[in-house]
């Protein structure tokens, strides 16, 4: 009972520990999490994360791009905090300042993501904007209502074999009407959606077979689409 008795002493001293080295190494962020929201979709066995950050002021004597440099790569830790490499990461930029919306970085793997990609987005959206780059009007994540800078993840579901009661992203569109898989494979994805949506709205008797592409037909009017439109999509992009 005594061995017990201790072990919990022990364990919220541990804890107690923790939370001093937590906060003391939050103390060092250069960086304020604005929101944290998590969801779970039970479906396909997803869960997403998306955080909202805003940069601190940049204290007096100090160098600014180096500062802010420093508070990105933290907040790249942060948001990819406990991924696993095959993990889904986004990044969205927006500030008031902007007169073109906002930036982002799309989903990719957590292993592809790097500093240099991050900052070169951000460099490039200040540039197209004619704004300089300041932390009081600058942050991550959000709407266009208020100054932003999110990174959004998505951990995929791990396991081998079906032993799941959620359908993959590829089932669930398959089962659904009113999601249309488009075949990529030519490069010719956005004609062959538009001939289908064009058959949709048309209600074209061949309808089905195109949105299919029964006997290659979708194929046949979407190359015919692009002849018509004096478009051509490479083979290999």
């Amino acid at each position: 009972m005594g061995k017990t008795h201790n072990s919990s002493i022990g364990g919220g001293l541990l804890d107690r520990h923790r939370k001093s080295r937590y906060l003391a190494s939050r103390k060092k962020w250069k960086f304020v999490i604005a929101k944290d929201f998590v969801r779970k979709v039970r479906r396909f066995n997803l869960t997403g994360r998306t955080l909202e950050f805003k940069i601190k002021p940049i204290p007096g004597g100090t160098e600014p791009v180096s500062w802010i440099r420093d508070a990105i790569n933290q907040v790249i830790a942060k948001g990819m905090e406990g991924l696993h490499p095959e993990d889904q990461v986004a990044f969205s930029f927006c500030c008031k300042q902007f007169s073109r919306g906002e930036g982002w970085l799309k989903f990719r793997a957590a292993r592809d993501v790097t500093y240099d990609d991050v900052w070169k987005v951000i460099s490039d959206i200040y540039q197209s904007n004619s704004s300089g780059l300041n932390t009081e009007t600058f942050c991550l994540g959000g709407d266009l209502s208020e100054d932003a800078w999110g990174v959004t993840s998505v951990k995929l579901p791990a396991g081998r074999g079906r032993g799941r009661n959620y359908n993959s992203y590829n089932e669930e569109c398959a089962k659904r009407k009113g999601i249309i898989s488009i075949n990529n494979k030519d490069n010719m994805c956005l004609p062959r959606a538009l001939v289908v949506a064009i058959a949709f709205a048309t209600k074209d008797p061949e309808y089905y077979k195109i949105r299919k592409d029964t006997g290659k037909i979708q194929r046949d009017k979407a190359i015919e689409l692009t002849k018509n439109a004096a478009v051509t999509i490479p083979v290999d992009l």
